[in-house]
């Protein structure tokens, strides 16, 4: 059975991370649009993959998976705009590294 963790933001984010960096099970890392009112990501990419990925964490043993909300729509649409590329709102990463803030 699958730990379940759910953190909106960076701050969030890098907090539970470290305090998962002492536990043994492999930890997953779930970046999606932030969840609306009605409790859906505002991401459409993310609405469609969700019930895969819920499958596939409820079939999962022995790793803790973490839901990362990066934001709503109008913060992040800016940076698609940016010449570097745009900001893939939803990823899911098994973590390897430490998480240190900067």
């Amino acid at each position: 059975m699958a730990i379940r963790s759910e953190v909106e933001g960076y701050d969030a984010f890098c907090n539970l991370i470290e305090e998962l960096q002492t536990q043994d099970k492999p930890v997953y890392l779930y970046f999606c649009g932030s969840k609306k009112a009605d409790g859906k990501s505002w991401c459409p990419d993310c609405v469609k993959a969700s019930p895969v990925v819920e499958k596939a964490v409820e079939e999962a043993e022995n790793i803790h998976f973490v839901y990362v909300g990066v934001g709503d729509r109008d913060v992040l649409e800016p940076v698609r705009c940016l010449p570097v590329g745009h900001a893939e709102e939803q990823s899911l990463y098994k973590q390897s590294a430490h998480c240190r803030r900067t």
